[in-house]
C-alpha cells in the first residue's frame, strides 16, 4: 500500500539516477487523494499525462521489489479520464514532487472531483473520496450535467440523477431540485 507519495516519487527518482533523461508525470486518483486525506492509501498511482517509458518503467519495478509493492503500482490505467476533463486541466495541474529526474504533478481538485464524480457514477465506487473533497453542490450540478449530455458513463439519465441524489444527500445538500433538473435537459 502506497501511503506516502512524496516518499514513493523520491526513490523513483533514485532508480532513475544517472538517466539520461529527465520525465514530468500527472497523476490523478488515489494517490491525489492520500494528499487531501491523510488517512487514505491507495494500491498504485495513476499517470494521466507523461510517457511511461521503458527506462521509467523498469525504474518502478525496482520500487516496487523494495516497497513490496504491486508490480504496476505506477500505471496510466486511468488515462482514459483524460477526455472528460475540462479543457486547461493540464494548466491547473501543481507540482507535488521535484526531483533530479522526476517531475510530478497532481490534477487540481476540480478535475479530481470530475473524475471521482465520473468514476462513481461508471463504476459505482469512489463515493467516499467525493464525500472527502466537499465538492460544492453548484459543482457537482455541472458535471451531473455534462454526465447526463455527454453519455459519458453509459448510463440512463434516471441512474445518473439517483446516484447524483444519493451523493447530495451525503454531503448534506438535499436531492436535487426542479431547476437544477432543468438545467440538465
Amino acid at each position: 500500500m502506497i501511503d506516502d507519495v512524496a516518499k514513493i516519487f523520491a526513490m523513483l527518482d533514485e532508480e532513475l539516477n544517472g538517466s539520461e533523461d529527465h520525465y514530468e508525470i500527472i497523476i490523478s486518483g488515489g494517490a491525489v487523494m492520500t494528499l487531501h486525506v491523510n488517512s487514505r492509501r491507495t494500491h498504485d498511482v495513476d499517470v494521466v499525462h507523461g510517457s511511461l517509458t521503458k527506462e521509467l518503467l523498469s525504474a518502478s519495478s525496482r520500487v516496487a521489489i523494495k516497497l513490496k509493492l504491486r508490480p504496476n503500482w505506477l500505471n496510466n490505467a486511468a488515462s482514459s479520464f483524460n477526455q472528460t476533463f475540462e479543457l486547461g486541466w493540464e494548466d491547473r495541474s501543481y507540482p507535488i514532487f521535484k526531483g533530479k529526474y522526476l517531475i510530478v504533478k497532481a490534477i487540481a481538485n476540480q478535475d479530481l472531483i470530475r473524475a471521482k464524480y465520473i468514476s462513481f457514477l461508471s463504476r459505482g465506487f469512489d463515493l467516499e473520496d467525493l464525500i472527502d473533497l466537499k465538492p460544492a453542490r453548484k459543482e457537482i450540478i455541472r458535471i451531473m450535467t455534462y454526465a447526463l449530455s455527454s453519455n459519458v458513463t453509459g448510463r440512463n439519465g434516471f441512474d445518473i440523477i439517483l446516484d447524483t441524489d444519493e451523493l447530495l444527500e451525503k454531503l448534506n445538500y438535499g436531492p436535487i431540485t426542479e431547476s437544477e433538473r432543468k438545467l440538465s435537459n
